[in-house]
């Protein structure tokens, strides 16, 4: 939510008073709402993400990049007049640090809304591809009494870590044996710009050791 801003008085930084606490830079339930709608558009986005493996990111960095600079010229030029009123060069430096901060929290919500169709093309898109299992090499592993809120394992993939949520009962001997005696089992669809859809994984014990 942009705050509505008073006329900035003489000798304060705009920044404190954009900080300063009014009734009217209260949040709303209109603005609650707006927050949860993009809270569960982040998640479904990541979500979907999850189910894909060498993602090109290049995609999503440039989206994150486009809507980042969007945001900033939106302000710059029209949306905030109070920023020619700065009352010297550091007033002018931390308040566009601060804008540039917010556009860059705001643009992670658009960007992963933005990404839901791209990333749901993908994964519809490979429906009709042939089915791969591979195997990788475990990197790490978190279970539920780890420090992550959700357990999932760690594996490289064409020298990219890659990361798949889930919980499967053999992680819980993992801590106990080395990480070596034991591979990422996944079953994958090939997908486009290189990507690949995991229809299922699992974790397994090698069945010989180097």
């Amino acid at each position: 939510m942009k705050p509505k801003l008073t006329k900035t008085k003489k000798g304060k930084s705009i920044l404190s008073d954009w900080l300063t606490p009014t009734k009217s830079k209260k949040l709303k339930g209109r603005d609650w709402l707006i927050f949860a709608v993009a809270v569960a558009l982040l998640w479904i986005s990541n979500t979907m993400c999850s189910l894909i493996i060498n993602y090109p990111r290049q995609v999503a960095y440039g989206i994150f990049g486009l809507t980042f600079l969007a945001l900033v010229f939106f302000i710059k030029k029209r949306g905030l007049p109070e920023l020619g009123k700065a009352i010297n060069f550091w007033d002018e430096f931390f308040t566009n640090c601060f804008l540039a901060i917010i556009c860059a929290f705001v643009s992670i919500f658009i960007s992963a809304a933005l990404l839901i169709p791209f990333n749901y093309y993908l994964i519809f898109s490979s429906k009709n591809q042939t089915e791969l299992v591979k195997y990788f090499p475990v990197y790490s592993v978190v279970t539920h009494s780890g420090r992550r809120i959700y357990p999932g394992v760690r594996f490289e993939f064409n020298g990219r870590t890659e990361h798949l949520n889930g919980h499967r009962k053999i992680m819980d001997e993992m801590d106990k044996q080395p990480l070596s005696d034991f591979e990422v089992e996944l079953t994958i669809r090939p997908g486009i710009l290189h990507s690949f859809v995991v229809s299922s994984w699992d974790i397994i014990k090698k069945k010989s050791f180097n």
